[in-house]
């Protein structure tokens, strides 16, 4: 490994001091340089230090039936539940998930929550476009998931961050390509 050379540590030097001598010692602009309520941006990995709080996976063998993803990953005892953290996410029309997802709600009701995903307002989970590819849907689209590169992308679950793993994806995307059946 090259280090850098004192003649080129100097210059940098010299070029913080000249930039933080200029810099004005006022606050401008108005608007404030951070915004707690931004969400992470999509390329990051999530939770302190870059390690989400959990893995979201899929035992071997796992079905792929609604039922079975309602009961794991969805619905109020699923390890990504869409409504756990009551009055914040999508257990109710008037919770702000729902509201920004254009109505997705899925609370204890699995019939409910499955004609929730399948709606032309939340354009989750669209039969027949997404069987031909189930990774574009809306739904895995916004599933925090992490990529063969190692990146993380995705929103959903927010509380807490949870990353689904490529095999709890594969049974999403199994379960869209069989057409979302409510079985």
């Amino acid at each position: 490994m090259k280090l850098p050379s004192l003649a080129s540590l100097g210059l940098a030097g010299a070029v913080l001091v000249s930039a933080c001598a200029s810099a004005n010692t006022g606050v401008t602009g108005g608007a404030p340089r951070f915004d707690a309520s931004v969400e992470e941006p999509t390329g990051t990995s999530p939770g302190e230090g870059g390690v989400p709080s959990c893995l979201i996976d899929a035992a071997p063998g796992a079905a792929t039936t609604w039922t079975s993803l309602f009961n794991d990953y969805f619905g109020p005892s699923g390890a990504g539940s869409c409504s756990k953290e009551a009055g914040n996410c999508h257990g109710g029309l008037q919770e702000p998930g729902a509201t920004a997802s254009g109505g997705y709600v899925c609370a204890a009701d699995k019939d409910a929550c499955l004609a929730s995903l399948l709606s032309s307002s939340t354009l989750l989970v669209q039969i027949p476009h997404d069987t031909s590819k189930p990774d574009d849907s809306g739904l895995v689209q916004e599933l925090r998931r992490q990529r063969a590169d190692g990146s993380v992308v995705g929103l959903m679950p927010k509380r807490p961050v949870c990353v689904f793993t490529a095999a709890a994806i594969t049974r999403i995307d199994t379960w869209i390509s069989a057409g979302a059946q409510n079985n």
